[in-house]
């Protein structure tokens, strides 16, 4: 999961265990490597994560379906090219760079 998220262990371990602490996520070890946590969402955690897209920012309401598509595309090119260059400049800057923003990001699940 942390090579998934782009963050550390540690770091990953600690957001798993805020979203279990707000009760958006249930731990359990698994049945054959005791060493291996199952993290699965609760009802609640999935409510959450299907009323997230509806959170659109009021000033995004001025694009159409079709401006927003073309803005999420063009928005992920430019986010691709924009780790490839930090990746290739320096690979332990573009991980710093990713926890950051990693870290911004997961503010909002904190209570």
């Amino acid at each position: 999961m942390a090579e998934r998220l782009g963050i550390s262990p540690q770091s990953t371990s600690e957001f798993v265990a805020k979203l279990a602490k707000r009760g958006l996520v249930s731990l359990s070890k698994s049945a054959t490597d005791k060493r291996v946590n199952l993290v699965n969402l609760t009802d609640a955690g999935r409510t959450e994560v299907e009323s997230a897209p509806a959170e659109v920012p009021p000033f995004l309401n001025a694009l159409s379906n079709d401006d927003l598509d073309q803005l999420s595309q063009l928005l992920d090119k430019i986010t691709t090219a924009m780790y490839n260059d930090i990746d290739v400049a320096n690979p332990t800057l573009a991980v710093k760079f990713h926890k950051l923003f990693a870290s911004r990001y997961l503010k909002r699940f904190q209570q």
